[in-house]
């Protein structure tokens, strides 16, 4: 139980909001165990792929250090040599195209390209699917709903990997599958990492935890939310980069959290820019959920004004009750 509105949001993250470090560092851990038992592949399996693991990257909420409890995902991506392919750029972000480059010498490819020599993400999916189903200690390898990536669990642990092939670029991005067609992406997660640790520094460390509070927010029940927590997660970013180093003076999640809402009603419209300066404006939220996320915000922003208010006057239990209206019944009660 908390004693003010501050200490309420503080218990709140700890208990309901922040990952336990065991968990993490057990997350971690099994990555760099299947990281390991991936680059044996080539020798235990009678299908194979050119794996590179200079271009593995850990990208997602877990390794930005933005997930919210309970660690049930961990995304990697795994590097591929494409040292047999090339790769035309097309002018939208996701229509990217590998081709073999020599046709006389496909090598481990051979198998899946397309009729016109073109490498087929959904192929190479299936085919690191199989490769996967091989390894003992991991259960039912599937392709997600995005066709992106092969998820699957370890069976000894509660989380899913999502693991997604991706070749590295001369132009120094990654390719991963479109999802759709025989397309690959571009992607760079490093540049998402790098703006988040570069504000979290900004902000004596405080900016992530606040990040996490308010995707665990935006994902309470009933209640209109951004479908995209990335979306959220960048729109703070952007909030917390632009200020002035004010979190040291103020500290309190109180505040924040009114500074936050804010932030996202005056911005909810607005164009949103990719970090990675790969896919424009990743606001795309159609008019319907962007009013209903608006109207959402109005009324937190006036249940924070009613529970500050009661507060000041000393009436502790009446604040709480206005703040479970914004957090839900996992608001901690006055006591």
């Amino acid at each position: 139980m908390a004693r003010t509105i501050n200490g309420a949001l503080n218990e709140l993250v700890q208990e309901k909001v922040n990952l336990i470090k065991s968990r993490t560092d057990a997350g971690r851990r099994s990555r760099d165990h299947l990281l390991a038992q991936i680059k044996l592949l080539n020798t235990n399996s009678l299908e194979k792929l050119d794996f590179e693991e200079t271009y593995n990257l850990p990208f997602g909420s877990f390794s930005r250090r933005t997930k919210v409890k309970p660690l049930d995902d961990i995304d990697q991506m795994i590097g591929l040599n494409g040292g047999k392919l090339i790769w035309n750029e097309a002018t939208v972000y996701d229509e990217a195209i590998i081709s073999i480059r020599d046709p006389l010498d496909k090598g481990i490819w051979s198998q899946l390209l397309n009729d016109d020599n073109t490498l087929s993400p959904v192929k190479v999916l299936n085919r690191f699917k199989r490769m996967l189903g091989n390894m003992s200690g991991y259960q039912n390898p599937q392709l997600n709903r995005r066709q992106q990536a092969v998820t699957f669990q370890m069976v000894s642990n509660e989380w899913n990997f999502d693991l997604v092939p991706c070749f590295h670029t001369t132009s120094d991005v990654y390719l991963i599958p479109s999802g759709s067609g025989n397309y690959w992406m571009k992607t760079d997660p490093r540049k998402d990492q790098s703006l988040a640790t570069e504000v979290n520094q900004k902000h004596n460390g405080r900016v992530l935890e606040i990040i996490r509070l308010m995707k665990y927010w935006n994902n309470i029940d009933r209640k209109p939310s951004i479908p995209s927590s990335y979306l959220l997660e960048v729109m703070l970013l952007n909030f917390y980069k632009n200020r002035s180093n004010i979190l040291q003076a103020c500290g309190s999640l109180q505040i924040e959290v009114q500074e936050c809402l804010n932030y996202i009603k005056n911005n909810i419209y607005s164009y949103v820019a990719d970090p990675k300066e790969i896919e424009g404006n990743i606001n795309r939220l159609d008019r319907d959920v962007q009013n209903r996320i608006y109207a959402r915000v109005t009324q937190d922003l006036e249940n924070i004004r009613c529970g500050n208010y009661y507060e000041n006057l000393g009436e502790k239990e009446q604040a709480f009750e206005y703040w479970e209206n914004v957090f839900g019944s996992f608001f901690p009660v006055y006591g």
